[in-house]
């Protein structure tokens, strides 16, 4: 979107603003009706709110989980390498010397 484009959606869609402000990308920013305290559009709704810190400890665990069953694929992958290193020094040679020409 283009400032023109921003300025035409401004335009077409806030009624008024005593204070306008810009904030990162995927920032939450509450709005206030004017003359009030009161939000008109809260941070977070009432389900991102109930129950967060259960759901949040069961995804940290199922990550927990998933790290261990990668780092333990890689290990494997790691020390069940069929070439041997003189295989590997001998692939390296050749390669440098299609390199040079």
């Amino acid at each position: 979107m283009n400032s023109a484009q921003l300025a035409d959606h401004v335009t077409r869609n806030v009624e008024s603003a005593s204070q306008v402000t810009r904030s990162r990308l995927l920032t939450p920013i509450p709005l206030s009706r004017e003359g009030t305290d009161e939000l008109a559009t809260p941070v977070l709704t009432p389900e991102q709110v109930e129950g967060t810190s259960s759901d949040v400890r069961e995804q940290v665990r199922q990550l927990r989980e998933q790290v261990a069953a990668l780092s333990e694929e890689l290990a494997t992958a790691r020390n069940e390498s069929t070439l041997s290193e003189a295989d590997v020094r001998a692939i390296v040679h050749d390669e440098q010397g299609e390199q040079s020409e």
